[in-house]
């Protein structure tokens, strides 16, 4: 569905990505994990076109407006209602209203009351839901998402996991998420993606990643100390 090659960028004379290649896949969800200034966010800003790569190439399979993304410090507009918000995204992509579907993600993100208040009264976490409730009504095939559970309550977790399994098994589709909350990635992702340095330390499935038994926060640490599996279970 995307497929990155090659992929390097620096900022400022450092090195924030080394011939990075990935594939985000449908009908999966993806994360990518590392400790901070790894070069996750600059991933997902070159994956939306926002940060031009030094070199390298990204395939996509889809239009452009078929990518929807959640940045983590939120891109709906305070001063509007989320009704306008949802509105004017919309109108951007050339997307139409889908009443029945605006139902659906209200009721499963709890936000039904919420709809016609300005976003400048929302708390960081509705807030968070918000921007993800915009996001799927702009009908994506992949969704781009930076670090989409760092502000939510217990219940508000527990919602987004069952709504991202939802939507890659019965809908198909690609969500690549960036998370420090390593027990989060524990409960949602299929694969995952360590990157540290600005390189892929370890990609694969989350299982074989824990098939000796410890958890996903001992192996990450072994990974970016250089002390565990420095590879892929995967092709690529």
């Amino acid at each position: 569905m995307i497929k990155l090659e090659k992929i390097v960028k620096s900022i400022r004379d450092k090195h924030v990505l080394k011939d990075l290649d990935l594939d985000i896949s449908p009908g999966k969800v993806t994360a990518l994990c590392g400790p901070n200034g790894a070069g996750k966010t600059t991933l997902v800003r070159i994956l939306l076109k926002l940060v031009q790569a030094d070199s390298g190439t990204i395939n996509y399979s889809m239009p452009m407006k078929s990518i929807s993304f959640m940045l983590h410090n939120n891109s709906l507009f305070e001063d509007l209602t989320l009704i306008e918000n949802i509105n004017f995204f919309l109108a951007i992509k050339g997307v139409d209203m889908d009443l029945p579907r605006l139902d659906k993600y209200l009721n499963l993100l709890s936000l039904q009351d919420e709809l016609r208040k300005k976003v400048s009264t929302f708390s960081k976490g509705m807030s968070q839901k918000a921007d993800l409730l915009r996001a799927l009504m702009e009908k994506p095939e992949v969704l781009l998402l930076d670090e989409p559970t760092s502000h939510l309550d217990p219940i508000g977790k527990i919602e987004l996991r069952k709504l991202f399994r939802d939507l890659v098994e019965e809908d198909g589709l690609a969500i690549l998420f960036t998370s420090h909350l390593l027990l989060e990635v524990e409960k949602i992702a299929d694969d995952v993606v360590i990157l540290a340095e600005g390189e892929i330390k370890w990609r694969g499935e989350l299982h074989s990643l824990l098939e000796t038994g410890q958890d996903l926060e001992t192996k990450f640490i072994e990974i970016i100390s250089g002390k565990g599996n420095n590879h892929s279970n995967e092709k690529h």
